[in-house]
């Protein structure tokens, strides 16, 4: 097509190398070169991939598999503005979500736009109204436009005939979009009238995610494999660079340090030769002999191309060394290691660990009341046929757990009785050390049963979440609610109540390591591991059965893409302990559970009447080896607000002060002087 209109008189059909018009006519907008034109002095290794998307190159499939702090990014922009230019046609840039999208035509390819000399007076000026006008998310040009959208739209990706498409951060794309299948495959479909002319590409560029559900990863295995080889400086050995040392005795081929301090980091090349940081800058250039190789090539395999932070000019050895020691047997940190500085996908260990294992760490601390080291508590109803199941978690530093309190309400949903006793549930208070109360800063309720009913109490009861759950590893803990009508008994409340839904699949893995790092028990000094998740000598074999009841497995999605996914151990499991874990969890994360500075638990704690000795210990724990553990229940026995065994509504005191009295729990519900929010945040807190 373009070779076409080049060939009828619109220019000269020789195109240039697009690294070559790039560093003519490219303004950086940020970063180490911004305000200046692009260089590849930085991202050498960016060359030939700009040369593979050529229109020229036969390649119409190219994958990019990266960590961050590469400088990747610019080149999906450098391509399509090549295009626009020289070789104009119909585009599609496609990021995760069109709010994702939206801000990078705002912050990134608006602005490079309109500082590029060689597309002034090309793209149609964006105004509102005007008929062929460019708009925030529809580029126009002379020969073409551009169309940038998210792949969370299905609206987005159909209907256009698009020549060149850029899929970037397809390891977050959701795997089926409103059950219409992958957006991958609607992308594609965009391509299909070019097949037989073969004058299509399509690149895709990630970050990896998880490792068995890698698009990305698909991407590189069907490619020929690319690794960016380097000359050592001192011994002319050719080399792909390592984290960690592909030989180990003595280490040679990746980075080596003294232990504790990531500025000693230099690289040992193969053959044992010392090569300093300052080296690093030279011999990435393709000058000094660096190149790209393909390590699987053949027949029907496209381009592909691997590479990590090692290789980076814009962040240093010490600092990816410092990211690695910071990890500490912190399963999240690893997977952002993983992901962010090596390129590689994150294999999750989903295990649960062993039932007698998780019965011998129960821990003895009083049920109905704050254990030391909770700050704050968050409460779950899962709704059955013929009952409500509920339990109260606390939340400390370090994202660590404890079971507060749980209960069963006998009685049919859909009546009234079971939903009064829920309310006195969720009114109920609890103790902290100091002797201040409060009820659980916020309560959930699955309406995956009884929709309407969970709806309609959850409209009367402002305090409720009406929750519903999310597959899917990119699914937020609780993302953004959607008002939904409420139909029950021939009355219809439309938008009358908010629903809020819940990504399951993050919080049950969380909950998994948390138990692994639970069973391992303290060191030899009482030093827990950060963030376990402590349960009291009541909790039986059956419910830690519930609790454990899924695991994570891979299954195949049309198109042949591969998904996690949780699933029960066997038919007949039963999971509602899992459910209300997760639930809590979920809301716990809205709260801010892994937001929190450590000055704004401590603040937190303070107003409550937390032992601040023992959160100062868990804080600290969160830049030391591990926290010491769990509470265990006060001389006095650790009476709480209700029975042991959390089976009735609060009683006495607390009663009063939950439902209104003047006493510390008002106070907290209602963000006054003893309140974890002022008044003015509180306007936004359940938002």
């Amino acid at each position: 097509m373009c070779r076409d209109a080049w060939a009828d008189g619109l220019g000269d059909p020789d195109l240039p190398p697009i690294a070559e018009w790039a560093a003519a006519h490219v303004i950086v907008p940020d970063g180490p070169r911004q305000g200046r034109l692009w260089s590849p002095e930085l991202t050498p290794y960016l060359l030939e991939p700009l040369e593979v998307l050529h229109p020229d190159h036969p390649a119409t499939r190219v994958s990019v598999k990266k960590s961050a702090q590469l400088g990747v990014s610019i080149l999906a922009i450098l391509w399509l503005m090549y295009l626009m230019d020289r070789c104009p046609a119909r585009l599609m840039y496609v990021q995760p979500t069109r709010e994702l999208v939206a801000a990078f035509g705002r912050e990134k390819l608006d602005p490079m736009l309109a500082a590029c000399d060689a597309l002034n007076g090309k793209v149609r000026e964006q105004k509102q109204r005007e008929a062929g006008a460019s708009q925030a998310l529809f580029k126009v040009f002379r020969g073409g436009f551009l169309v940038l959208t998210g792949a969370n739209s299905s609206a987005g990706l159909r209907m256009r005939t698009i020549q060149y498409i850029v899929g970037d951060e397809v390891d977050d794309w959701p795997a089926d979009l409103d059950g219409q299948g992958a957006p991958m495959e609607m992308v594609d479909a965009r391509q299909i009238s070019f097949h037989r002319s073969g004058r299509y590409k399509k690149l895709e560029l990630s970050t990896p995610a998880f490792a068995g559900a890698s698009q990305i990863d698909d991407g590189y295995e069907d490619s020929d494999q690319r690794l960016y080889h380097v000359r050592c400086p001192l011994c002319g050995h050719e080399q792909v660079l390592n984290f960690k040392p592909k030989h180990a005795d003595p280490p040679r081929g990746g980075l080596v340090w003294d232990a504790g301090r990531p500025d000693t980091a230099v690289y040992v090349c193969e053959r044992g030769c010392t090569i300093e940081p300052w080296r690093l800058p030279a011999m990435i250039q393709p000058e000094n002999g660096a190149r790209w190789i393909a390590t699987k090539p053949g027949p029907g395999r496209h381009p592909g191309f691997h590479l990590h932070a090692v290789y980076s000019l814009l962040t240093t050895w010490a600092k990816m060394v410092e990211k690695y020691e910071d990890i500490k047997g912190d399963e999240k940190k690893e997977k952002t290691f993983f992901n962010l500085w090596l390129g590689l996908s994150y294999a999750l260990k989903a295990d649960a660990p062993d039932i007698a294992l998780l019965m011998a760490v129960r821990q003895d601390y009083a049920m109905g009341r704050y254990p030391a080291g909770a700050v704050f508590a968050t409460g779950f109803t899962d709704v059955q046929a013929n009952r409500l199941e509920w339990a109260v978690y606390g939340w400390g530093p370090g994202g660590a757990s404890w079971l507060m309190d749980r209960g069963v309400i006998p009685g049919d949903p859909a009546g009234n009785d079971v939903w009064r006793e829920h309310d006195k549930v969720v009114r109920r208070a609890y103790e902290a050390a100091g002797g201040k109360r409060w009820p659980a800063d916020a309560w959930g309720v699955d309406t995956g049963y009884m929709t309407q009913r969970v709806y309609l109490h959850c409209r009367s009861s402002p305090r409720l979440f009406a929750c519903d759950g999310r597959p899917g590893a990119l699914a937020p803990p609780l993302g953004l609610p959607k008002a939904q009508d409420v139909d029950w008994q021939g009355k219809r409340y439309r938008g009358g109540v908010s629903l809020w839904p819940v990504g399951t699949w993050a919080m049950k893995a969380e909950l998994m390591a948390a138990l692994r790092r639970t069973v391992k028990g303290p060191d030899e000094n009482g030093v827990w591991p950060v963030g376990c998740a402590f349960y009291p000598i009541g909790y039986t074999e059956d419910e830690f059965k519930q609790l454990t009841s899924e695991t994570l497995v891979t299954e195949d999605r049309p198109g042949g893409r591969k998904a996690l996914a949780w699933k029960k151990v066997s038919k007949d499991a039963r999971n509602e302990q899992l459910d209300l874990y997760v639930g809590a969890r979920a809301l716990a994360e809205h709260l801010g559970l892994s937001r929190l500075e450590p000055h704004e638990w401590e603040k937190l704690a303070a107003e409550r009447g937390a032992p601040p000795d023992r959160v100062q210990m868990d804080l600290a724990a969160l830049w030391a080896p591990g926290f010491t553990g769990p509470a265990v229940a006060d001389a006095a026995g650790g009476a709480g607000t209700d029975a042991d065994d959390g089976a009735g509504p609060a009683r006495g005191d607390s009663a009063t002060a939950a439902d209104g009295g003047a006493g510390p729990a008002r106070d907290a519900a209602d963000g006054g002087a003893d309140g974890w929010i002022d008044q003015d945040e509180a306007r936004g807190w359940m938002q």
